[in-house]
């Protein structure tokens, strides 16, 4: 991995289980990104965090094509979006995370 990029699952917290609502809260706190590929449920979490005011540091969808199992390339999508985003994201920040390119 890329030197400071931090990197930590639901799983290894032991978070698995935690309601969506309560995931998104707890990335907000600790000023994280969140991946998922709960994507209607998380799409609603940030309009009404944007309607709240209540700032989150990013969620990234994962696509159709790559699901939570997809270790490899979910990590080189990490991988690459830490590339293109060096400097950070702005608050609110939401999209899909890129796989490879074809």
């Amino acid at each position: 991995m890329l030197p400071g990029l931090d990197i930590t699952s639901a799983h290894e917290l032991g978070h698995r289980g935690w309601s969506d609502p309560i995931q998104l809260a707890y990335v907000m706190e600790q000023d994280r990104i969140i991946i998922t590929e709960n994507r209607a449920v998380f799409a609603d979490l940030a309009r009404l965090a944007i309607e709240q005011g209540v700032e989150y540091a990013g969620i990234l969808l994962l696509p159709g094509s790559m699901k939570n199992e997809h270790i490899g390339p979910i990590a080189r999508a990490i991988v690459r979006f830490e590339r293109e985003h060096r400097d950070g994201v702005p608050p609110f920040y939401f999209d899909y995370l890129r796989g490879d390119a074809p």
